[in-house]
């Protein structure tokens, strides 16, 4: 699948279950809150105590997060907007994070399980219920 295919059928996907794309700031919290889901998979016992810290830190940012969206009686307002003379930049570092991930996966040599992953966990996004059971 070519990547822009993936980002089309993805943002086609997320947009039919009801999710506010152009709401930056919420879906950038998103993506913090997916990679701290999967640190909920690494084993961190061996890791230094600053390290073990900020991956706790990050994990408890990302728990009340899940908790905010799911509240129905919190505004979740979000009228958040690139600032017009840095839209390049912002790509850049969306870039980074595709880099990011890329370079792990190929590195650890995950790529043909991450690439069945990807795949089964579009087509289950596909069937999640309106904003998969959250506000927003």
């Amino acid at each position: 699948m070519e990547l822009k295919e993936l980002f089309t059928m993805c943002g086609r996907s997320a947009k039919e279950k009801g999710f506010t794309l152009e709401s930056h700031a919420t879906q950038l919290c998103l993506v913090a809150t997916e990679v701290a889901e999967a640190l909920d998979h690494v084993n961190t016992n061996n890791c230094g105590y600053e390290t073990r810290m900020f991956i706790e830190t990050l994990q408890s940012i990302s728990f009340i997060y899940e908790q905010y969206r799911k509240d129905e009686r919190i505004s979740h307002e979000d009228n958040s907007t690139i600032i017009e003379h840095s839209i390049e930049d912002f790509l850049e570092e969306l870039a980074d994070t595709q880099i990011r991930i890329a370079s792990y996966v190929g590195g650890n040599n995950f790529y043909e399980q991450f690439e069945d992953i990807l795949i089964k966990k579009i087509e289950k996004n596909k069937n999640r219920p309106y904003l998969h059971g959250k506000q927003f």
